[in-house]
């Protein structure tokens, strides 16, 4: 989408439905259809001031359809919750918006109020009066007057949490010259912590949404910057009446960068879905305000030209029955939605995301070691789905190579947005044509999420964060398939004889991408409240080993895969336990005691060899000589291991006159008290105690230590 000489985007004018009226022509029948000039000058995208004659005005009852009277009965009951509304703060003074099935209809409805018909576009019909907004509603609520249903033509803000409020709100912005981009290449996502949170990276793997289709309902968008130019498609300008959509206030861009943001350019960020594609639609001015009619007006634009997604990180706080109907409208379309919950920090509703078929996401904290609500974010029952929004690194509209962290509600619906166009791309009986795919992928989101339950600090909570790789393995793979054990080296197929040991032994747990893996290595069946399999296994032991393990995305589990090995530990060390020289009595034997790191190795077997004939040694480690054997004969004992470690040891032994007839200690029983263990320090223990072995005969002899239990003395 690049702008022309004359500085304006040229696409194909849009009929007005039913009544082939152009909306870039300013003089068919006399109406443009987003022509709002307000009398004495004031533009319809302005706000006008109340009008005080307007109780004088006497408006024309017509006869009503069923639908109008079914229509009137609903807007009564809302009567009241518009008494708190302020005019030009909450809606557009001297205005009222409606539906209408055709531009003759409209007309009608607006000499019913003495009114002119100033915008019709896509069925969104917008009259002014001279008489106040609130006397039109309330007159048109009126069950015994015959006028028909017209509503508040309420005015939305963006989302975003104002940069100034928290000093963690600052949005520093990093731009790169675009001679310099090769220097300043920072890789995709470096900065963007968000995506290994919902599992982004994982789902990549499969899926980038390529060829689906969002709707940016907001400020426009710098469709020139590097990471948008080449994913952005023909939008259309509602404030400013063109086709145009450039983005003048920065907002619309950012949302556009988190959804869509270009990765293959190893520049500055990428999107949630970094092939899909947006379509700019502006409906907020550079100040970041505008009207419900003009988004309304968008999302029939985006219906109609065939928008897969439509991201609204916009709203207020007042209920709209006109609105509602258009995002009915939009979902029996197939149309997902996707609003933002805004940043009161209450439980109060915030819309259009909570209106009826609208997904509404709250924003998270950037704190991925515990996680939790954003303070402005709203909360409650009504919110569908919580998705980082704290910190959201992507596009800005300053240059064609800038970017910026923003915060809010704003950022996080866009992660939403980008998430289900991943699902859309994995799956695409997903991008259907009706509200049954809409509920489909609603349900899909929340069964597939981080089943958390988020809290303020005031204890406002939301259920449920978005997991991207949950969202798109399981309509990707339709079905679960069972883990897959891969070990680091297999010794015998046949067998399931794996290798153990200290180093580079593990076992790995495969399953599809975003899926949950829970492990036992007890013979019980595992379950989501097993041990979660976070990285290979050591195998750190030996003997036989069965394990078993599930897969889970979101409530949804595999089958249970079973696996049975023997585990086989080589030795890495061996040594005797008695040193490097033992004593043997003339006509007597002792045995050697080998000991094996690690202490599980599964083969303790050794081949044994004396270097002197006159000691023997047999296969169990027992060296002998016999009686005649002079004092002093000396023999080296080597032995090898039999494992395949190919580790050698060897020891001395002297052969002496006699053995030892007595051992005593110089001590029977010792009382030591206990000392702590978090104090504990070689060397460093006042309460130790030296036993000192003596023997009946003088001669030099050896002694081997144990102790019967480790814990109590060393």
């Amino acid at each position: 989408m690049q702008p022309d000489g004359n500085g304006a985007n040229e696409i194909e004018p849009e009929k007005i439905s039913g009544n082939e009226l152009d909306i870039d022509d300013p003089n068919a029948d006399g109406i443009s259809g987003n022509e709002l000039s307000a009398p004495a000058g004031v533009s319809a995208n302005e706000l006008p001031e109340e009008n005080n004659l307007s109780d004088q005005i006497e408006f024309n009852e017509m006869e009503l359809t069923p639908q109008m009277v079914s229509e009137k009965q609903a807007l009564s009951m809302h009567l009241d919750e518009y008494e708190e509304m302020v005019p030009s703060c909450d809606y557009v003074e001297n205005q009222a918006v409606f539906l209408s099935d055709s531009l003759e209809e409209a007309q009608k409805i607006a000499e019913c109020y003495q009114a002119e018909l100033k915008q019709y576009a896509y069925g969104v019909a917008v009259i002014q009066s001279d008489a106040t907004a609130k006397a039109m509603v309330t007159a048109a609520a009126d069950l015994d007057q015959k006028l028909p249903p017209v509503y508040y033509n309420g005015i939305v803000t963006m989302d975003e949490v104002p940069a100034g409020e928290l000093s963690m709100d600052e949005v520093p912005i990093n731009e790169v010259p675009a001679d310099e981009l090769s220097a300043n290449q920072i890789g995709p996502c470096a900065e963007q912590w968000f995506h290994d949170y919902i599992g982004s990276k994982e789902s990549w793997e499969y899926t980038d949404g390529s060829d689906i289709l969002v709707a940016v309902i907001d400020t426009g968008v710098r469709y020139t910057h590097l990471d948008l130019i080449d994913n952005c498609v023909d939008g259309y300008d509602f404030v400013n009446e063109d086709s145009d959509p450039m983005d003048d206030q920065g907002h619309g861009t950012h949302v556009a960068g988190t959804i869509a943001g270009i990765s293959s350019n190893e520049i500055g960020g990428c999107g949630v879905a970094p092939n899909s594609k947006i379509m700019p639609l502006k409906v907020l001015s550079s100040t970041g305000k505008g009207s419900t009619a003009n988004v309304m007006t968008a999302v029939e634009y985006a219906v109609e030209h065939q928008a897969d997604i439509i991201n609204l990180s916009l709203g207020s706080s007042f209920y709209s029955e006109v609105f509602q109907e258009v995002i009915n409208h939009a979902v029996t379309q197939g149309v997902v939605v996707v609003g933002a919950a805004g940043n009161d920090g209450s439980e109060h509703m915030h819309y259009p995301a909570a209106y009826e078929g609208t997904i509404s996401v709250a924003s998270l904290l950037d704190t991925t070691e515990n996680m939790g609500l954003r303070d402005a974010s709203n909360y409650g029952s009504w919110v569908d789905i919580a998705a980082p929004g704290t910190n959201i690194y992507a596009t800005v509209f300053t240059s064609d190579t800038a970017y910026g962290y923003k915060n809010g509600t704003s950022m996080a619906c866009p992660v939403v947005a980008g998430t289900i166009a991943l699902m859309m791309d994995a799956d695409p009986s997903l991008k259907g044509s009706t509200v049954k795919t809409v509920k489909q992928i609603d349900s899909l989101l929340k069964n597939t999420e981080h089943r958390i339950r988020y809290y303020n600090s005031t204890g406002g909570s939301v259920y449920g964060g978005v997991y991207a790789g949950g969202a798109t393995g399981i309509r990707y793979y339709q079905k679960i398939s069972s883990p897959v054990f891969l070990p680091s080296e297999i010794l015998d197929q046949k067998k399931n004889i794996i290798a153990a040991g200290e180093e580079d032994c593990y076992l790995t747990i495969t399953s599809l991408p975003g899926s949950r893996v829970y492990y036992t290595t007890n013979g019980k069946i595992p379950t989501d409240n097993s041990t979660l399999y976070t990285g290979p296994i050591p195998m750190k032991q030996s003997g036989k080993l069965t394990i078993k393990a599930i897969a889970y995305v979101g409530k949804r589990k595999s089958a249970v895969a079973t696996k049975t090995y023997q585990l086989n530990a080589k030795a890495v060390k061996v040594e005797f336990y008695g040193g490097t020289q033992y004593h043997v009595a003339r006509g007597k034997n002792i045995r050697l005691s080998p000991v094996f790191t690690p202490t599980y190795t599964t083969s303790k077997s050794l081949t044994y060899q004396s270097s002197n004939p006159a000691i023997r040694v047999n296969a169990a480690g027992v060296v002998s000589c016999k009686a005649n054997t002079a004092p002093g004969t000396a023999a080296v004992i080597s032995a090898t291991t039999k494992d395949g470690s190919g580790l050698s040891i060897s020891t001395n032994v002297i052969v002496v006159d006699q053995a030892t007839k007595t051992l005593t200690l110089n001590a029977k029983e010792v009382k030591l008290s206990a000392y702590p263990t978090d104090e504990f320090a070689a060397g460093d223990l006042e309460n130790e105690f030296r036993l000192i072995p003596s023997v009946t005969n003088d001669q030099s002899t050896g002694f081997l230590y144990t102790t019967s239990n480790k814990k109590v003395a060393t």
